[in-house]
């Protein structure tokens, strides 16, 4: 995964890369750590120009990146989370009440509204 991330980001025309170029200056992608649903890996590159405003590269090495990885069926993992009702005969204004209040924080607690999405998608269909 590791390599095919590295060849990804060299194809950017904004990035400096080749075989002409010394090897401690091209495209790197190393893992950093195991995160709680994937590994944390982190991407090093030189470019033509500064990464600011129209030459700003990085949503389009975000977007090559995650391209190349579902094109080599690599999936991104996400937390998945189950709500379980254990007193269904309470009233559904109490059991959304309940699930709102779990919902709030789990988005405290949370990096991205997008690990919450799954209990907030219960908490609609429960309405």
């Amino acid at each position: 995964m590791v390599e095919l991330i590295k060849v990804a980001v060299a194809e950017h025309e904004q990035v400096i890369s080749g075989l002409d170029v010394p090897f401690e200056e091209r495209p790197d992608c190393e893992i950093d750590s195991f995160g709680d649903s994937g590994i944390n890996m982190f991407v090093e590159f030189w470019m033509y120009g500064v990464d600011d405003g129209k030459n700003r590269v990085g949503g389009d090495l975000m977007l090559i990146i995650l391209e190349t990885l579902r094109e080599n069926g690599i999936e991104i993992p996400f937390p998945q989370r189950e709500v379980k009702i254990l007193n269904p005969e309470q009233d559904t204004a109490k059991i959304a009440n309940k699930l709102l209040a779990i919902c709030f924080l789990l988005l405290l607690s949370s990096n991205s509204i997008v690990d919450a999405m799954p209990i907030l998608r219960v908490l609609y269909a429960s309405l």
